[in-house]
């Protein structure tokens, strides 16, 4: 099919053509320029009530401050009093420690008859009755107390065979411990 139109006409409905698709282009800008404008504006506005709330919050915290610094002292005193409640304690003697260390240096073949442990024994040698199997056991006892770092000043009294006394333990003794409090 042929063109019938002349040359001129042919170019000016082409550039009127590109004018349609560059108003539109425009068009589409103005709305995306305004869409921008929007939303920064409503980004300001977000931002203006942040401002005023931090302020705020500030304010407040400045007020609760002020009336915090009595609490402060109150921490401080009870800060204080926790130290020396945590002092007392730490000087404090646990019974059961005490016990369980013992029968863990305890041999196989030794059993405790008589243990008195009070404030007044603490300072002073423990002194412990105590039953064996053999003679080979109260040595055994000897060692095991001697080099035990929770315990010092290990002596043993006499020791008498007595039949008698509990069953499968003749060996009959007492001995002296002193505690050392600071190991555990």
């Amino acid at each position: 099919m042929m063109n019938l139109l002349p040359a001129t006409t042919k170019h000016q409905l082409r550039a009127a053509r590109v004018n349609i698709v560059l108003i539109n282009y425009l068009l589409l800008l103005s709305f995306a320029v305004v869409f921008l404008a929007a939303a920064c504006f409503v980004s300001y506005l977000f931002l203006v009530d942040a401002k005023t709330t931090a302020e705020n919050i500030i304010k407040n915290n400045q007020s609760i401050t002020k009336t915090n610094s009595s609490s402060a002292d109150n921490s401080t005193l009870m800060n204080i009093e926790f130290t020396n409640a945590k002092n007392i304690l730490s000087q404090q003697v646990s019974y059961s420690d005490i016990i369980t260390n013992i029968s863990n240096v305890l041999p196989e073949g030794v059993i405790i008859d008589s243990l008195q442990l009070n404030n007044a024994t603490l300072g002073s040698p423990i002194t412990i009755k105590a039953h064996a199997k053999s003679y080979d056991n109260t040595a055994t006892l000897k060692t095991n107390f001697q080099n035990s770092s929770q315990f010092s000043n290990f002596s043993i009294g006499a020791q008498t065979m007595n039949q008698n006394g509990v069953s499968g333990y003749p060996v009959e003794f007492s001995f002296e411990i002193s505690v050392n409090r600071g190991n555990k």
